[in-house]
């Protein structure tokens, strides 16, 4: 059972996402509103003359016509948050249209700010947050984003990058990254430290690490430092038959063999130890035993055709045969055939012993 609590903090987790979406859909349909009203920038009202087109065409660019087209196609059918959105905020578009479109016809810079920001109080203006719309910090200029940025949520907080830390995201988490020697007094830039660190690092190579990561080891340098060297697993042969080890940083990869090979040391027909049943050396490498081309040949009852396979082959029906029995008989065959064709296999089986 879920207790109030969880009950309140799932609520709350919910009502947040749903205004997130919220904003971001405003914005979406703003776009699309205007994106509309550029495809029907040329349209008019179906007309007789050249004069009268002209007059229409000005009529129809700030009609109610064209508004309502434009509306219509903002959102698909099937989009119910871009239904929902449209719903609360169409009345303030129509108000827009009238009091400021018509007056001043492709005057929509701010219409953003005067229908998700303004109008429907969805949104904030950039670097503030919250119902109030507060100014966030200034994280955003170092390492992090403000929570809440552009939204009417969110407490302001700063959530640090990758690899920055500190109140203001304005300092390097020391544990993974190092400050770049291209960091100035305003602004500090991190990088991340060489893979085999573990710990933290002075610099980008394992020459500055700290101490070694697993799959690493610490080896003395000539500048009374120490380097960290991979440690290559393979030499300990930790993989299974008819696989290879393939030495990666701080760790291994156990690949499996070619199909040719029983057991190898790398990926092709030339890494294999032995060759698989079906296939032999040549040349330094397991290539198929074409069997068809053996004597004697291994498809040799009546109707038979052999069909050469990678590390096999098959006895196939040859055109105009089926199998009946586990043996190849003519379409056409009657059952008198089919018993003369039998004692002729089993003719043919006695001559071959």
């Amino acid at each position: 059972m879920f207790t109030a609590a969880i009950l309140l903090t799932i609520s709350a987790f919910v009502t947040k996402i749903a205004l997130a979406d919220d904003c971001s859909t405003c914005r979406n349909l703003i776009s699309n509103f205007i994106r509309g009203l550029d495809n029907t920038a040329s349209g008019s009202f179906s007309g007789g003359n050249t004069l009268w087109e002209e007059k229409t065409l000005v009529d129809y660019a700030v009609s109610e016509t064209r508004f309502h087209s434009v509306i219509d196609n903002v959102c698909e059918k099937s989009q119910f948050q871009c239904q929902k959105v449209l719903h609360e905020v169409e009345p303030l578009l129509d108000e827009w249209w009238t009091k400021v479109f018509r007056k001043t016809p492709g005057k929509m810079e701010n219409i953003e700010k005067e229908i998700c920001i303004e109008g429907a109080r969805l949104c904030c203006p950039a670097n503030s947050y919250g119902k109030e719309c507060l100014p966030c910090s200034p994280c955003s200029i170092f390492g992090g984003h403000c929570d809440g940025n552009g939204t009417r949520l969110g407490d302001g907080t700063c959530v640090c990058r990758t690899g920055y830390a500190g109140v203001n995201c304005d300092t390097c988490n020391t544990q993974t990254h190092f400050q770049s020697a291209s960091s100035t007094d305003d602004v500090v830039v991190c990088e991340r430290c060489h893979s085999s660190c573990e710990g933290g690092c002075d610099g980008p190579t394992a020459s500055d690490c700290k101490a070694c990561a697993s799959g690493w080891f610490s080896k003395p340098n000539n500048v009374g430092s120490f380097d960290c060297v991979d440690v290559n697993e393979c030499e300990s042969d930790p993989c299974m038959r008819n696989q290879y080890c393939k030495n990666t940083e701080g760790s291994y990869e156990c690949r499996l063999c070619s199909v040719e090979c029983d057991g190898c040391t790398g990926p092709t027909n030339e890494n294999c130890l032995k060759c698989s049943q079906g296939f032999t050396l040549i040349d330094g490498r397991c290539e198929d035993i074409n069997e068809c081309e053996t004597e004697p040949p291994p498809c040799s009852r009546p109707g038979e055709v052999c069909i050469n396979k990678k590390g096999g082959y098959q006895c196939d029906c040859k055109l105009g045969w089926n199998k009946v029995q586990g043996l190849c008989r003519p379409k056409d065959a009657t059952g008198d055939s089919l018993s003369e064709l039998l004692v002729e296999t089993e003719t043919n089986q006695r001559s071959e012993l």
